[in-house]
């Protein structure tokens, strides 16, 4: 069972070259598709905590070989 949370979080290869260069993604490449949907990730979870809301994830019943298949 995994905890998912929306706008959901792409997967791409820019995020292990971030990591290898030591560079969190937003500035290594801050135009990337991952790079804009943390961006909206972080104004949702800002939006939520300023408004005094707590942010319940949407849970789905998952297996790691269907995760896989998402990507």
């Amino acid at each position: 069972e995994y905890t998912v949370l929306s706008p959901y979080l792409s997967s791409t290869i820019a995020m292990r070259e971030s990591h290898s260069k030591g560079v969190p993604l937003p500035f290594c490449k801050p135009s990337h598709k991952l790079s804009r949907e943390f961006g909206a990730l972080a104004e949702k979870l800002i939006a939520a905590e300023s408004e005094g809301r707590d942010i319940k994830p949407k849970v789905r019943k998952t297996t790691q070989k269907s995760q896989e298949a998402e990507t």
